[in-house]
């Protein structure tokens, strides 16, 4: 079973900031809701590691069980009004004005293939980890 990491380099009080890595090659980044303890629609999920099923439509990853949540997934969106406690993908991250993440459904499509296509229906693990303080990570993807 393939286990994808998800490292968050940095949060703020509007949002948190992650790449996902798989075998140590970044894939996207990914924009989450802050920390605000767990709380439903408002918070990113805990630090953990988490099982994971695509949906039959190529668009979402759907999270098997997160503690105190339903409905958790990976999916497209720019914004973190787009997350109700869910994970967004994308290509690179805007900070300057409210937090936005670029080429979403790109960014998807690239993560689907990373798992073996949009068709392929095997489960894998999601593990979210901080990155340590003193590390610089900067991502962007064509």
């Amino acid at each position: 079973m393939k286990t994808i990491i998800l490292k968050r380099i940095s949060q703020t009080t509007e949002a948190t900031h992650g790449v996902l890595i798989y075998n140590g090659s970044p894939i996207c980044v990914t924009l989450e809701l802050p920390w605000k303890d767990n709380m439903l629609n408002v918070s990113c999920i805990p630090e953990g590691t988490y099982g994971c099923k695509a949906h039959l439509d190529g668009r979402k990853i759907r999270l098997i069980y997160v503690s105190g949540r339903t409905n958790i997934q990976i999916h497209i969106g720019n914004y973190t009004e787009d997350i109700q406690g869910c994970i967004l993908v994308g290509s690179s991250f805007d900070c300057s004005n409210r937090p936005y993440i670029y080429n979403s459904k790109a960014a998807m499509n690239a993560l689907l293939k990373t798992l073996g296509g949009k068709d392929n229906k095997e489960s894998f693990k999601l593990k979210i980890i901080q990155a340590h303080r003193d590390e610089y990570l900067s991502y962007e993807y064509q």
